[in-house]
């Protein structure tokens, strides 16, 4: 289960301008990064570990804010409408709810 949560990569730094660190994983998949999340000291041909992790407590209070917002819209609507009785939240989960969110 913990491969599901947890991910690492080692990559190599090609190019680092404007604020974006271009790296290559090991089998040459160009990757971009905001210069500003990579360790202050790096330079061209390093090379780094990337892990990637979910966070399942900001997941939760995300979850828990997307249904908060949902709760003022349909309020706002029914306000406006007089059909608040009529309107329902959706409780975000799984993949759709990764695009669902993203936006947010």
């Amino acid at each position: 289960q913990d491969r599901n949560i947890r991910r690492g990569r080692h990559l190599v730094v090609t190019s680092i301008g404007d604020g974006i660190v271009c790296l290559t994983t090991e089998d040459f998949q160009p990757v971009q990064m905001p210069e500003s999340m990579m360790p202050s000291d790096l330079e061209v041909g390093m090379v780094i570990r990337c892990e990637v992790s979910r966070d399942l407590e900001w997941e939760e209070v995300r979850r828990r804010e997307v249904l908060h917002m949902q709760d003022r819209i349909v309020r706002y609507l029914g306000v406006r409408s007089g059909a608040g009785a009529t309107l329902r939240r959706t409780v975000p989960e799984g993949p759709a709810a990764d695009v669902a969110s993203a936006a947010y």
